[in-house]
């Protein structure tokens, strides 16, 4: 039998949604060939936040599409054949690194729930115990690491960890919590997925106006909101942390930003199919620009902590606001053709 000392599964290290591990996590498996894309064009539309997120640290700004469901995150993806695997069950088996190796040679991407205390690529090594989910996509036995995706200072990277550390990270979750008491086990599958006029009409409608229907598996709270009206919520969280009410949190104004970059090449996407006319795209480019300056001028004010640097972003996202919702109700009228009468 021949002894394989080292793998490295295909993944893109830079996936277009990476703001969330359990979406950064499917699009890095998924997105190193370009058949998905249709699938994300029909999906990744409409985002949510519950109308408290300003002040409550466990919710943010999220996309519907499993938007905090760990579990189910990888069955909806058709490019993605997955297993949910009881940390209980891996750990019985005696020996967690063979374990997460015979799944790499078996083609299949891995995805425990580590505590970060022990892993040196976490800004909260050594300091701070707190589980993340990681993406295992390759081993070397030379080196005696596994290749790790995860986030590090904000950003979605790769890392080499030592196998004695990664294994010493999973025993150290204590399963406090229904989503880390599984790990997942994650196949890249050939599919074919058309790009879906009816959804995509669908979705971009309830964006604009701020509705929601029945089109996820989630059940939504009378607090929740969506599309357009999560600019509002956004405003407050801002205003909060200018009172020093709330934490700082750059993840909505990064998710605004993916949201946009996504957006624009799903619309060049439509006007290549002649969905739409070419001059869209130059009234919803420049949303992608100012996006990128506000998440900069929010990092800014992490460094400065001036809080007219949280006044401009205001006066700038009402700005977007204004111009997003026009641009996206023109959008709309010429896609209402594709949508069920």
């Amino acid at each position: 039998m021949k002894i394989i000392d080292q793998i490295v599964l295909p993944v893109n290290l830079k996936p277009m949604i990476s703001t969330y591990e359990h979406h950064a996590t499917v699009f890095a498996g998924i997105s190193f060939k370009d058949d998905y894309l249709d699938w994300l064009y029909s999906n990744y539309i409409q985002i949510w936040c519950s109308r408290d997120f300003e002040t409550n640290r466990n919710v943010s700004i999220n996309y519907c599409d499993n938007g905090d469901d760990y579990h189910s995150n990888y069955n909806s993806c058709p490019f993605m054949w997955t297993y949910a695997i009881p940390n209980q069950y891996v750990g019985s088996e005696g020996d967690v690194v063979q374990f997460f190796k015979r799944a790499l040679q078996d083609q299949y991407y891995v995805r425990p729930f580590l505590d970060v205390y022990y892993l040196p690529d976490s800004s909260d090594y050594g300091v701070t115990h707190y589980i993340a989910g990681k993406q295992i996509y390759g081993y070397d036995d030379r080196k005696q690491t596994f290749n790790l995706l995860g986030y590090r200072d904000g950003q979605y990277l790769p890392s080499e960890i030592p196998y004695a550390l990664v294994e010493q990270a999973f025993y150290a979750n204590k399963n406090e919590q229904d989503w880390q008491s599984h790990l997942h086990l994650g196949h890249y599958k050939e599919a074919r997925y058309g790009l879906d006029l009816t959804r995509i009409s669908q979705l971009i409608h309830d964006y604009t106006y701020s509705t929601q229907r029945n089109l996820y598996k989630e059940e939504w709270k009378k607090t929740d909101c969506f599309g357009l009206e999560t600019y509002m919520y956004i405003i407050q969280y801002l205003h909060a942390l200018q009172k020093g009410d709330t934490t700082f949190d750059i993840r909505p104004s990064h998710l605004m930003w993916e949201h946009k970059h996504v957006m624009l090449k799903r619309l060049n996407r439509l006007v290549h199919k002649k969905v739409l006319d070419a001059s869209v795209l130059e009234k919803y480019g420049p949303l992608v620009e100012q996006t990128v300056l506000l998440r900069n001028y929010l990092l800014k004010y992490k460094r400065v902590k001036d809080n007219k640097v949280i006044d401009r972003i205001v006066v700038a996202l009402q700005h977007i606001h204004r111009q997003e919702y026009a641009i996206m109700q023109e959008i709309e009228h010429k896609l209402a053709v594709y949508r069920p009468a």
